[in-house]
């Protein structure tokens, strides 16, 4: 099993409940694939290091990744988009969508490209986990329509 933990920037510290999820990950033995960004990224990897976790790969768009704080395998996505750009970084979330079998979403109610992750995990029927950090709750989605209902609900600003 695969889990693509995806979040926004805006998050750097990991609620206790979260951090329960990832325990459960991490007991389970799930291969978790993770992004390189700050923010929820970065918290993510901590926690696993501190774990001294190892089933972990680390996905990056160009070359090097930004964070790969324990040291893990790296996926390095080819981006033909300006480096820098939401554009590049996209693409290795577009990777590990592909590459996982249900995600782990931990999200602000405002991050697009959280957002978006959710989506395309959804319409490719794969199951999304979506902490929303505005109610402090889990919110297993099954599929757009699902989140759809979930966004009418989350004030945006």
């Amino acid at each position: 099993m695969k889990v693509f933990i995806s979040g926004s920037i805006r998050v750097t510290t990991l609620m206790s409940v979260v951090e329960d999820r990832l325990q459960t990950l991490v007991a389970d033995n799930v291969d978790i694939l993770i992004g390189d960004a700050a923010g929820v990224d970065r918290a993510v990897q901590e926690y696993l290091r501190d774990a001294a976790y190892r089933s972990v790969t680390v996905y990056c768009s160009g070359g090097i990744p930004r964070n790969n704080v324990g040291s893990w395998p790296v996926v390095a996505v080819d981006s033909t988009e300006a480096p820098g750009t939401r554009a590049h970084f996209t693409a290795k979330d577009r990777r590990m969508v592909r590459d996982c079998d249900s995600g782990l979403l931990i999200w602000d109610g405002r991050s697009r490209g959280t957002r978006r992750n959710a989506i395309e995990l959804l319409e490719k029927d794969k199951r999304a986990v979506i902490y929303l950090a505005q109610n402090g709750q889990f919110h297993e989605m099954l599929g757009v329509d699902a989140f759809e209902r979930l966004l009418a609900g989350v004030p945006h600003g």
